[in-house]
């Protein structure tokens, strides 16, 4: 069971690169779900209904509502998407389980190698194909099997990077803990978040880019991220943002006019703009992106138990959309889901060096939920607990052995 289990998680998880995703039969895909997901479910049964179901809760509700008016194949391809997003926690809790260090360290370094590649054929597609990440994005599939055979990264890939950039950075500032190979392991970290860099600088998702860059102020916060010592941070970046706003403005002005992107440079531009209360066009996205946010807000405070539907909706939230449809159902299910997640993925780590990593993930991932409308759960659950586990069998204090 144990070797099967294995076996189906390294297909699984070979499929998220884009050349061989597209490239995998569909049955066969299939039927590695499935075989996987059963798997997993008889090993950690307790976990699934007290961990995983209830991230998963808003995800298996679009589910049942879409569900209504699909076709059998649609429905089957839709509850495939859902044990796809179950699969990655129930495979991080098997690992941890069992104590297989020697299998994460495996699968580890087979996700980041992956995504390492991914990160440079990603970069020089979209040098080639400018957009073609962002296209991706879009669910046009006219150039979708071309870019996927040229392994170009879409939406999930790249702010998955971003996320894992938070853990890159936990290697650069506690290599001391390491018990060898020290400068090794500093050199791969550094070119993996340069790796990282490059990927982002041509992907044209804003966004990442400004969320990659804020990542880097964890380099310079020592002590533990407790509520208070949050709060008094936040002022004090509110405080600078409020006597530094014309040097930023100014900063996101230059950055627009010598940047190569045009979609990035467009994006800032439109920041300098907002930030220094100019008129914007109707037709920017920062407006376009505001009119979203309100369909969907307006949607909730219309009908606060929910339209229980898709139409309607901005589509540029995942918090605001699920509001929308589920109402104060849609805002439990959101405090239940994230509750489960800081709980058993953040909160576990408190007391040790590794918080203030886990948090920055944390809420680099909830500034995602707000801004964008995927909930993609694979790093925080999976790729994170995994890596602080392989990480810390490292180290001088290794947590899992206290």
């Amino acid at each position: 069971m144990d070797f099967l289990i294995k076996f189906l998680s390294v297909l699984y998880i070979l499929h998220d690169v884009p050349v061989i995703g597209v490239n995998f039969p569909s049955i066969a895909y299939a039927g590695v779900i499935i075989s996987l997901f059963l798997l997993l479910f008889f090993n950690i049964k307790n976990d699934f209904f007290k961990i995983v179901l209830p991230i998963s809760i808003i995800i298996i509700l679009d589910f049942f509502l879409k569900s209504i008016t699909s076709d059998i194949y649609a429905l089957f391809q839709r509850l495939s998407g859902v044990l796809q997003v179950m699969i990655y926690p129930m495979l991080s809790m098997y690992i941890l389980k069992n104590n297989q260090l020697r299998y994460a360290k495996f699968v580890l370094i087979l996700w980041l190698l992956m995504n390492f590649v991914t990160c440079i054929t990603t970069y020089y597609g979209c040098l080639q194909f400018p957009g073609a990440a962002r296209y991706l994005a879009t669910g046009d599939m006219r150039y979708f099997t071309l870019y996927n055979n040229l392994n170009i990264g879409g939406f999930s890939f790249v702010y998955t990077m971003v996320l894992l950039t938070s853990m890159v950075l936990m290697v650069i500032k506690k290599i001391n803990l390491i018990n060898k190979y020290k400068l090794v392991y500093f050199i791969l970290a550094i070119v993996y978040v340069v790796n990282i860099a490059f990927m982002l600088s041509v992907a044209e998702y804003t966004t990442s880019l400004l969320l990659f860059v804020l990542s880097f102020a964890i380099l310079f916060l020592n002590k533990q991220l407790k509520w208070g010592r949050m709060f008094m941070y936040a002022t004090l970046v509110l405080v600078l943002f409020v006597l530094t706003k014309d040097y930023i403005i100014n900063l996101f002005l230059y950055l627009s006019k010598n940047i190569e992107s045009y979609t990035v440079s467009m994006r800032l531009k439109e920041l300098s703009s907002f930030f220094s209360g100019d008129d914007i066009s109707s037709k920017a996205d920062i407006s376009k992106r505001q009119g979203h946010y309100v369909d969907s807000l307006s949607l909730f405070f219309e009908k606060p138990w929910g339209i229980w539907s898709f139409k309607g909706l901005g589509g540029h939230s995942f918090i605001f959309d699920a509001l929308a449809k589920y109402g104060l159902v849609g805002l439990i299910c959101l405090c239940a889901s994230l509750g489960c997640l800081f709980n058993n993925y953040v909160k576990v780590y408190y007391n040790s060096f590794y918080y203030n990593f886990v948090l920055l993930a944390f809420l680099l991932q909830i500034i995602m939920l707000f801004l964008n409308t995927q909930f993609y759960i694979v790093f925080l659950t999976f790729v994170m607990p995994v890596f602080i586990y392989v990480f810390s069998s490292l180290c001088k204090r290794n947590i899992y052995q206290q």
